[in-house]
């Protein structure tokens, strides 16, 4: 491999050691960036339009540096320098999640405690005074690495490719990704624009794993493990399929605000097919603000502490033949945490969907209606919706589907031929209010809709 790369090439070679933003910066857009086996760390790279790059064999991307430990005794501690702590909400468990670089003991983040008297084996002080990561074990034998690059790939150059790499331990910000930066810059200014990520695997960052924009395609990831959230974009024509997104939020970010698997906000025309969406920490699916046209398809969502799908203060969406099940988190409230909410938006269809409620937590299939102002569409209301075809199984006594309606406004919301399996009997549905299954079909509901047992036998409410 030459020291230096010519303009004219449109292939390059690199290898661990290889300072890849210099190779990228002197190449011409376009370039075909070809990583061999091994661990590149701290690399911060600002694509051309039109590159690609490509893993040969086992390739990691490691934003993080190793640390070298001193002390005695029940403390030990490492320079760091300064950390930054943002103000965004933290869960009441992870009080402070907004220490926006993680400690990793053997590949693994350390939760971050308030002091020196509260450490143990899985946690670490970041000591703001001295500048120093402080633990409570002796870290003999042990890997410790503290992150410090913010992104992988920055969003500057559009239509780039990256395939076949695993990009892990970036001190991503929140809803900033250690792949695409901040995505989109929003209001049609560019950005992560025509990416198309493939066999990638994006684990261990602080804030999102991957943020993109305008015409990015996602399939056969595996985005897992990050400490807000593993997906977000926005703008028009993104697809994302036959990935699997997981375990992300470890930090303990506020899922009320945004964490969780993903969150996609001002989308037209996205396309979410054939997913795994498991044990986030958060919703699993999640469009909020101004999406239009979206399509849900062949997704498998369960086992996350949230919503299972969840499309809020947006418009016209398909969601279908979708199997969504045991998401929520106790204690269940109201018709919050449903496995599939359609909240504040309108013209959905959600149909030919296995949803399973579990039974302490969560709830079926539901239409929420609240004040939520004016969107790119007009006002945000759950109106005009249509819950069809769908097979909706309560395990417990609890948890309801239906319409939750403060503010009075929800219209023409329509259920029917749908299949209620009950596991262990209770009321179910909610129709401002809670109703038996005779007081929802009394109200227009369901008209040609079953309630029935395990057997299969018809219920009487």
């Amino acid at each position: 491999m030459s020291a230096v790369t010519p303009l004219t090439a449109q292939i390059v070679k690199l290898a661990p050691g290889t300072d890849v933003a210099a190779r990228v910066a002197a190449a011409p857009p376009g370039t075909k960036f070809v990583f061999s086996p091994g661990i590149y760390i701290g690399q911060q790279i600002n694509p051309k339009d039109g590159d690609s790059f490509t893993g040969e064999g086992n390739v990691i991307l490691d934003g993080a540096q190793p640390l070298n430990f001193r002390g005695s005794g029940n403390v030990w501690s490492a320079p760091v320098g300064v950390i930054t702590i943002g103000k965004i909400r933290c869960m009441h468990d992870h009080p402070l999640c907004n220490i926006q670089r993680d400690l990793y003991l053997d590949d693994k983040p350390l939760m971050p405690v308030a002091s020196s008297d509260a450490l143990s084996v899985n946690t670490w002080f970041y000591d703001e005074a001295n500048g120093s990561a402080v633990i409570g074990f002796n870290p003999a034998g042990h890997k410790l690495e503290i992150a410090v690059a913010k992104t992988a790939f920055n969003n500057t150059g559009r239509n780039v490719t990256i395939s076949h790499l695993i990009v892990e331990k970036y001190a991503s910000i929140p809803q900033f990704g250690a792949v695409g930066g901040q995505g989109s810059l929003g209001n049609g200014q560019g950005g992560a624009q025509g990416w198309t990520l493939t066999d990638t695997e994006v684990r261990f960052s602080h804030g999102t794993g991957i943020q993109l924009s305008d015409g990015a395609t996602i399939e056969h990831c595996n985005i897992h493990h990050n400490g807000q959230k593993g997906l977000g974009a926005r703008g028009a024509n993104v697809l994302v399929e036959n990935s699997e997104i997981a375990f992300n939020n470890y930090a303990g970010y506020d899922p009320g605000w945004e964490a969780g698997g993903t969150k996609f906000a001002r989308t037209t025309n996205l396309r979410v097919l054939n997913n795994y969406v498991h044990d986030n920490v958060g919703s699993g699916l999640w469009t909020d603000i101004d999406n239009k046209n979206t399509t849900y398809r062949m997704n498998r969502v369960e086992h996350n502490a949230g919503s299972g799908i969840q499309h809020e203060i947006s418009y016209d969406a398909l969601i279908e033949q979708n199997t969504v099940r045991w998401n929520g988190a106790p204690p269940r409230i109201s018709l919050w945490q449903a496995q599939i909410s359609v909240q504040n938006s309108s013209n959905v269809i959600v149909r030919d969907n296995i949803v399973i409620v579990p039974p302490d937590a969560g709830n079926g299939i539901v239409v929420i209606n609240q004040e939520r102002g004016m969107g790119d569409l007009g006002t945000r209301l759950g109106a005009n919706n249509q819950i069809i075809h769908n097979t909706i199984t309560f395990e417990g006594r609890g948890g309801a589907s239906g319409l939750m309606d403060a503010s009075g406004s929800a219209t023409n919301n329509h259920f029917d031929n749908n299949t209620y399996i009950l596991k262990a009997g209770g009321e179910h549905f909610e129709n401002r209010g809670k109703k038996t299954w005779e007081q929802f079909r009394a109200l227009g509901n369901d008209p040609n809709s079953s309630l029935v047992d395990l057997a299969g036998k018809q219920i009487k409410q």
